[in-house]
């Protein structure tokens, strides 16, 4: 009886470990923030994407380290409706080294 319950065990281990999917190797990915998603879209992009996309911007800051901000605000509707992106460009290969989206009524997907 022993010997029986033995190889019935042994028998459903092995049938467990046939029929149990594998996993598809990929390492489930951490969640990331919309904000970020934006910035994962943009970076590496150039300038002229940008400008396309979103034609002049509102305002160009310069940086210390010689890149610039290209900075729109757009208002949706009311003043408390409102989303701002910015783009830090690479004053070498005219790049976006970061991009940074706030605000209220954004579209992360642009």
């Amino acid at each position: 009886m022993q010997r029986v319950l033995l190889a019935l065990g042994a028998a459903l281990l092995v049938h467990g470990c046939v029929v149990a999917r594998p996993s598809d190797g990929a390492p489930e990915e951490p969640y990331k923030p919309p904000e970020d998603h934006f910035n994962d879209r943009w970076a590496g992009k150039f300038e002229d994407d940008v400008l396309v996309q979103y034609g002049k911007p509102n305002d160009v800051v310069d940086l210390s380290n010689g890149n610039h901000v290209n900075s729109y605000h757009r208002e949706a509707g009311s003043s408390s409706s409102y989303c701002d992106r910015r783009f830090e460009i690479d004053r070498r290969t005219l790049r976006v080294v970061r991009a940074v989206i706030t605000g209220s009524k954004c579209d992360f997907s642009r």
